[in-house]
């Protein structure tokens, strides 16, 4: 596996694996997943952070669960519940956000977030409305494949197929160091 120095990863001496499946879940055989930890069309490799045994993240990257996700017209969209985690990179890829005005989970690509310390918030930067309509709630505990399709449809208004969902993670909204990385400094010309 080659290094990738632009993103970073969870801790690599940390244990990266799942916890027993939650109630009423079957437990999915290794052997009937694909070679990239999927079984089409039903799992996704994406996990629940907390449900991670060891779950760190490493610098610069930090925890923002319990945060305020806020638009850009400074309405509060809801609360970071969840960081979602896809397994085979051990790469955080999703905002999972409990909405204010709804029961369940928007998963939003970590990249669209941008952090504001001070205020404790993560600024949604050009999360369209348009998109903000077409985005799926995930009301149960597990990620399908589908539902990571429609996410991506809803938020690039591009169709993909489940044989292209593991492609997209390269896309910049999906590089968690777009969210964690400090804004850039203004430059002031004399």
């Amino acid at each position: 596996m080659t290094k990738n120095t632009s993103e970073k990863k969870l801790d690599q001496d940390t244990p990266f694996t799942s916890s027993a499946p939650s109630k009423g879940e079957t437990p999915v055989p290794a052997s009937a997943r694909s070679t990239s930890g999927m079984i089409p069309g039903l799992t996704s490799t994406l996990v629940a952070g907390r449900d991670v045994r060891g779950f760190r993240l490493t610098p610069p990257m930090f925890d923002v669960r319990g945060w305020d996700a806020m638009l850009d017209n400074g309405i509060k969209l809801g609360t970071v519940d969840r960081i979602m985690l896809d397994i085979v990179s051990k790469t955080p890829r999703y905002l999972a956000i409990k909405p204010t005005d709804r029961t369940g989970h928007l998963l939003v690509p970590i990249g669209f977030g941008r952090l504001e310390q001070a205020a404790r918030q993560v600024g949604m930067n050009g999360l369209s409305p348009d998109a903000l309509q077409k985005l799926p709630i995930l009301t149960s505990e597990g990620v399908t494949t589908a539902f990571e399709r429609q996410v991506f449809s809803a938020v690039t208004g591009s169709q993909v197929s489940a044989v292209a969902l593991p492609h997209l993670y390269a896309d910049p909204l999906y590089d968690p160091m777009r969210l964690f990385q400090p804004p850039a400094a203004t430059v002031l010309s004399a």
